[in-house]
């Protein structure tokens, strides 16, 4: 074997035993610090206790999520806005079962936002609108 090959074998041994000892090595087993923000209004809507969620008044709580797309197509709004009212459809959702809805959004539609040049709605009477303009208290009290 020449020289090189076994240099090349050698330093790629210990590529490996360098590799498997950062791997096994103990990790610090010290007290992790958590910087998390105390509630001083106790007025949040859901809570963790261990693996579960409760809300304010220590019911578990079940979530169950859809996504609405529209906002990562051409149409740069939430599909079937242009045929239907936004609380009728939330209604609709809310009878399903459905308590979280997430907007998937291209990166060139938030873009377009970021530069205040909003892509164009390609829909009917739809509204691009990135605040989106769904009354909140109407979610709330559908769940």
């Amino acid at each position: 074997m020449s020289i090189f090959k076994r240099f090349i074998s050698a330093a790629c041994a210990l590529a490996v035993v360098g590799t498997f000892s950062f791997t096994f090595a103990p990790s610090n087993t010290g007290e992790t610090k958590l910087n998390a923000a105390v509630d001083s209004n106790n007025d949040d809507w859901l809570h963790a206790k261990g693996s579960r969620l409760y809300d304010m008044n220590d019911n578990e709580v079940w979530l169950t999520g859809a996504n609405w797309f529209g906002f990562n197509c051409n149409e740069a709004c939430p599909h079937y806005l242009w045929s239907a009212d936004a609380d009728d459809c939330l209604t609709e959702i809310a009878d399903r079962g459905i308590n979280i809805i997430r907007f998937p959004i291209s990166t060139e539609l938030i873009v377009s936002w970021m530069n205040g040049k909003p892509n164009p709605v390609n829909s009917f009477s739809a509204n691009a609108d990135p605040a989106f303009t769904i009354n909140a208290d109407f979610c709330e009290a559908d769940g």
